[in-house]
């Protein structure tokens, strides 16, 4: 496991060199009804929070959750389902990192398109006439429709409402009746200005990233952490995944992070695969990168654990790996 991050985001940090624990959230009833009051909203009926909302205290979140684990606290009820939070998180964490969201293989061909929604922007991936990729924010100009609903394969964006159309490299070409009926074009009305507005992004191994404010650093320097550390499995020659998951979680996107770098509950949850904590496990960061945790077993011992899963996908095991015996 390895968690995309950034280094202002607000994560658990390990508690020791051995474990990454989860500290506690700490709310009192009290606490909870002074910091936040759920509402619904009159239009959408979502939760919204009301006006007593305050900032939190970035530094003191962070030094609260760096302490000892018997002195360390969670993160305040509110971050997991406040809107303003959210929206917070969308412009300082979100924007101005690199985010993956898809696979190259996912759009082999020319006219190959794929929607992609995250963090709260729709956007769509486009294999070019010419064999590129790029990316924009999947709306239309005029009214801000959604221009590609589904993964498909097309030669032109045509958008469903009015008709407008854009070609592969997202520039508009066409506006029905923009004039008047039957009238293509209309005074004032410049189409090189109204393209597509593209979203910046980098690919590493068949993995597309995207930075959605365009002001981050290279990708390369961004991943390059984890290049290092995962320079043994031949990443460059997987170019398609041998398996796929997909999992609609009710959760805020938090909770699923933080239970992918919290080890406390691996031996209990995972103790077929696990078995416990071995000679060979250890808790690792790159900050600003990624944060994990691995175990090294003999292919042999892996694979006796794979059987008794009930997935009927095969256990892949990378050729250099095969090579030492030793899988991780």
């Amino acid at each position: 496991n390895f968690i995309l991050s950034r280094n202002d985001a607000i994560f658990l940090q390990p508690a020791n060199k051995h474990h990454r624990h989860a500290t506690l959230v700490n709310v009192t009833e009290t606490q909870y009804k002074q910091t936040s009051t759920l509402a619904k909203h009159p239009q959408s009926g979502r939760a919204a929070v009301s006006p007593s909302y305050k900032p939190m205290d970035r530094h003191e979140l962070l030094s609260a959750l760096d302490r000892p684990v018997g002195g360390a606290r969670g993160l305040p009820g509110r971050v997991y389902f406040s809107e303003d939070v959210f929206e917070d998180e969308r412009k300082r964490l979100f924007a101005p990192s690199w985010l993956p969201i898809g696979y190259a293989s996912e759009i082999e061909n020319p006219g190959d398109a794929l929607p992609v929604s995250i963090a709260g922007w729709e956007l769509v991936l486009v294999r070019s006439q010419t064999g590129e990729i790029a990316c924009f924010h999947n709306v239309c100009r005029p009214r801000g429709m959604k221009l590609v609903k589904q993964k498909t394969h097309l030669r032109r964006l045509v958008c469903s409402y009015h008709c407008w159309g854009y070609d592969l490299s997202g520039n508009l070409d066409s506006t029905p009746n923009i004039g008047g009926v039957g009238i293509a074009e209309g005074d004032g009305v410049n189409k090189a200005e109204l393209s597509l507005l593209p979203v910046r992004i980098g690919m590493w191994n068949h993995v597309i990233f995207a930075n959605l404010d365009g002001k981050a650093g290279p990708l390369e320097t961004f991943i390059e952490p984890v290049s290092r550390r995962l320079e043994q499995y031949e990443f460059p020659t997987a170019t398609k995944g041998i398996q796929t998951r997909e999992m609609d979680l009710a959760v805020n996107w938090k909770i699923y992070i933080e239970a992918g770098i919290e080890d406390y509950h691996l031996p209990y949850v995972h103790s077929k695969t696990l078995g416990g904590y071995g000679e060979n496990y250890e808790a690792e960061d790159a900050p600003g990168t990624y944060a994990g945790f691995s175990q090294r077993r003999s292919i042999d011992d892996v694979r006796d654990r794979h059987k008794g899963n009930t997935s009927e996908i095969p256990l892949p095991v990378w050729p250099a790996v095969e090579k030492t015996g030793t899988a991780e």
